[in-house]
């Protein structure tokens, strides 16, 4: 299932993207604790909050890992995240990762601009 949300360049801030997917993920939150008090066996597991990470914030905490390893760690840290900047280059020139460069197209905030277009 995909889900996209057009952003109207007036509109293109990192906190307008924040907060659209912290509605998103409220939705999400809210489905979960409703089927969880319809069904016994199933506990809820999601945070309250998401957390929110750059790429290269994450490059910066975990040199060491592979990107997808990165995301491993910090989602078993926070549990709920949203990675900004997976379709964009890191400070080394490498790419984060190739999944995302036809639609992610913010940018990490202080590179080219917050919430600019590649």
């Amino acid at each position: 299932m995909g889900l996209e949300k057009v952003i109207r360049p007036d509109q293109r801030s990192r906190e307008t993207l924040e907060e659209i997917v912290r509605a998103i993920y409220d939705v999400v939150r809210r489905t979960e604790l409703h089927v969880a008090s319809r069904h016994s066996r199933i506990h809820p597991t999601l945070p309250t909050e998401i957390c929110f990470v750059t790429t290269e914030e994450l490059a910066a905490r975990f040199p060491e890992l592979t990107p997808r390893e990165r995301e491993d760690r910090i989602c078993a840290e926070r549990r709920a995240v949203f990675i900004i900047g997976i379709g964009a280059d890191l400070p080394g020139g490498e790419p984060h990762d190739g999944r995302a460069p036809d639609y992610d197209d913010w940018s990490t905030p202080g590179r080219r601009g917050e919430g600019a277009q590649r």
